[in-house]
């Protein structure tokens, strides 16, 4: 299991015969910040450790490489990643949504269909449909551009913060019932 940490960098934990041990990695050993707040572990072994502010390290064979606004990230504050099952990295950010595929970044922004620059969480549900939670509701990816689904009730137009797909994954095509975690704006 991996792990990331406030001020103390992405950590590995293995359990072995009842035994809980633990590798900490920090920008000593290359990683991009010590904050870090989103990880995932992509289908090809390498970890990916979203920072505060020191955009996204990838860990593969026991090495970083990191990427930022330079490199084509919209933000060096990553919230969220993601790996689609076309290969494709996702990395939600308060600037906007950025995807890695190919050797190739490319950002999608309000122009693209979101529904707010500020991208919390993703999520790909059990048809392969890119959804992102932004500071202003849901959209889903169709079409090479993001969608606001017209059929959500009001409250999945605020801030969403988490989403999950119930057991019988019907989601995909019925997006008014997705599970969602908001955070109302007038409590």
């Amino acid at each position: 299991m991996w792990a990331g940490r406030q001020r103390g960098g992405l950590t590995r934990l293995r359990f072995r015969n009842g035994v809980i041990a633990s590798q900490s990695y920090t920008e000593a050993n290359g990683l991009a910040q010590n904050s870090v707040y989103a990880v995932y572990e992509s289908h090809d072994g390498s970890v990916w450790a979203g920072t505060l502010n020191g955009g996204v390290s990838k860990f593969k064979d026991g090495h970083f490489s990191t990427y930022t606004t330079t490199s084509g990230l919209a933000s060096n504050t990553v919230s969220s990643i993601l790996e689609t099952r076309d290969g494709a990295m996702w990395f939600a950010t308060p600037s906007g949504l950025s995807s890695f595929a190919n050797g190739q970044w490319r950002t999608y922004t309000t122009v693209e269909g979101l529904p707010s620059l500020e991208v919390n969480c993703l999520f790909e549900d059990s048809s392969g449909t890119l959804w992102s939670g932004t500071s202003a509701g849901l959209a889903f990816f169709a079409s090479n551009r993001f969608q606001i689904p017209h059929e959500s009730p009001g409250v999945l137009r605020k801030q969403i913060v988490g989403m999950a797909e119930d057991k019988s994954g019907r989601f995909g095509s019925r997006p008014q019932i997705m599970f969602c975690a908001f955070r109302a704006t007038n409590c």
